[in-house]
């Protein structure tokens, strides 16, 4: 069976780049649902969780997607990524524009990092 073809690697995500976001210890500065479209319109099925997350050391910020349920109690919390999917895609700035912005998005499995006191509520 074919596997398919690995492109990341030729428009700027490489297994460098996989290894230093998952080595790298976050703090989660925001949460919100990741809801379902069905023909433009929002459903009320959740899909998972949008998580905005900062690294304490330079303050950049990243936000990731998961299929993981989470709320409002994993703000401050620090973790760490796993790297499910990336995709690199453009976006167009306007309607009327032939130009684009390259955007990526990960889809991330989040845990906890115990090796970190997390803040007490």
């Amino acid at each position: 069976m074919a596997r398919s073809f690995d492109t990341t690697k030729f428009v700027g995500f490489t297994q460098v780049g996989k290894d230093t976001i998952e080595s790298m210890g976050w703090q989660v500065t925001d949460v919100r649902e990741w809801m379902e479209y069905k023909n433009s319109k929002r459903t009320d099925h959740r899909l998972g969780t949008y998580v905005t997350l900062q690294d304490p050391k330079s303050l950049q910020e990243l936000v990731v997607k998961t299929a993981q349920k989470f709320d409002d109690d994993l703000i401050g919390k620090h973790v760490h990524l796993v790297i499910d999917e990336v995709k690199i895609y453009a976006r167009g700035t306007k309607t009327t524009s032939d130009f684009a912005t390259v955007e990526v998005s990960l889809t991330v499995q989040i845990e906890e990092d115990q090796s970190v006191k997390q803040p007490q509520k």
